[in-house]
Order: structure tokens, then C-alpha cells, then sequence
């Protein structure tokens, strides 16, 4: 690799955007448990649970499938090639919480990305840092991170030290879009096109 893999797009969303999907996303207790996983009870998956939560309408659903397209749109361009969606989540690190650097992907895996996508700002600590590249990126509302998938773009969240730090993560392959999540975009996309198909999208891609 000749140069680091780290990219920033401000305001992907909007303010008002990011606000809509964090109050859905907070709106009940209960995140999606993973015992024994340091994820446990910090993500909610963004195709399945996200869209049973209390608030949950067409307009969440249409805004998601938008905002999955736009992220999309932004690690294929800043890769280079088009690349398929294999997790995407609302995730929450509460005051006191951090987390330790990981690689998106392993060798052999066809993962090629992750990508953060920033809900909030405002709260104290949750820098994103990159511990092999000695760089860190703030919090903007509406900007999207994407880096590279590989050992050398290890990605770690400094502890919060105040409020809560809201965000979307994806992570983004060479490989097929597993079935349940391509299972979930074609029904929202068929119900959508059903219901909604004659109003304007909040957001023009």
C-alpha cells in the first residue's frame, strides 16, 4: 500500500436526517444483544430491528434505503470499484465506553471497507483514531469515514467521557450481499415502490 486509505465526506446527511434516525433508533431500551460480544447491546441492526422500533413508517424506510445508496455510492467511488453491503448498524458508545482498534475485514474475506457514517457531535471523548497511521478524525454530524479494510487501517473509538456517540457502521465486500440482507432491500424496495411510489424522496441521490 502506498499511501493510507482513509476518507471523509462532510455532510453525506443531513442534520435533520441524522436526527430523524437517532430518535428512532433511541427510542426503546433494548439494542440488539450479542452476549458475550463487545457489541452486546450497542447495535441495532439497521434492515431488520431499526424498522420494528417504535416510530418505525414508510419514511424511515424510504430514508434508509437512501442513505444505504448514498454510502454505497461513496466507498464504490472512493475505491474505485462497486462494492456490496455485508453489515450495516446504528451503534451507540455510552459514556465510560470505548473501542479497542479492530480490522473491518481478515485476509481472504473480500471485505474491502468499513465505513462510519457520524449520527451526532457534541459529546465528550469518541475520537476515531487509527493507532498504525497516528490519525484521528472528529465527529461531524452528517460525515461519512470510510478506510480500508486491512490490519494497517486498524480503527479504535477513544472512551467517551460525556453524553452518548451515535453512528452508522458498514462494512462493504467484493462478495455477493448476504441473502438476508438482500432479502430485506427487495422488500423494502417492493414495498416502497407499492406504496410510496408517487412521492417525492427526502433526499435526491
Amino acid at each position: 500500500m502506498n499511501s493510507p486509505q482513509i476518507y471523509t465526506k462532510p455532510d453525506l446527511l443531513s442534520a435533520d436526517e441524522c436526527d430523524f434516525i437517532l430518535w428512532v433508533a433511541d427510542s426503546q431500551e433494548e439494542w440488539d444483544p450479542m452476549p458475550g460480544s463487545f457489541f452486546d447491546g450497542k447495535t441495532i441492526d439497521f434492515f431488520t430491528t431499526l424498522q420494528h422500533r417504535r416510530y418505525s413508517s414508510p419514511f424511515l424506510q424510504r430514508l434508509s434505503m437512501q442513505v444505504y445508496r448514498k454510502i454505497q455510492e461513496f466507498v464504490s467511488n472512493r475505491f474505485m470499484e462497486s462494492l456490496n453491503l455485508d453489515f450495516m448498524a446504528v451503534m451507540r458508545l455510552e459514556q465510560g465506553q470505548s473501542q479497542i482498534p479492530y480490522a473491518y475485514g481478515s485476509p481472504g474475506d473480500g471485505r474491502i471497507a468499513g465505513c462510519v457514517l457520524h449520527l451526532n457531535e457534541g459529546f465528550g471523548g469518541g475520537v476515531s483514531y487509527y493507532p498504525n497511521l497516528n490519525a484521528t478524525i472528529n465527529a461531524r454530524t452528517g460525515m461519512a469515514q470510510v478506510s480500508s479494510a486491512d490490519d494497517v487501517h486498524a480503527h479504535g473509538v477513544t472512551e467517551v467521557t460525556e453524553g452518548t456517540r451515535f453512528t452508522i457502521v458498514s462494512t462493504w465486500t467484493r462478495n455477493e450481499t448476504p441473502e438476508a440482507i438482500s432479502g430485506n432491500l427487495k422488500k423494502m424496495g417492493d414495498y416502497l415502490a407499492e406504496c410510496c411510489s408517487g412521492e417525492q424522496p427526502t433526499v435526491v441521490i
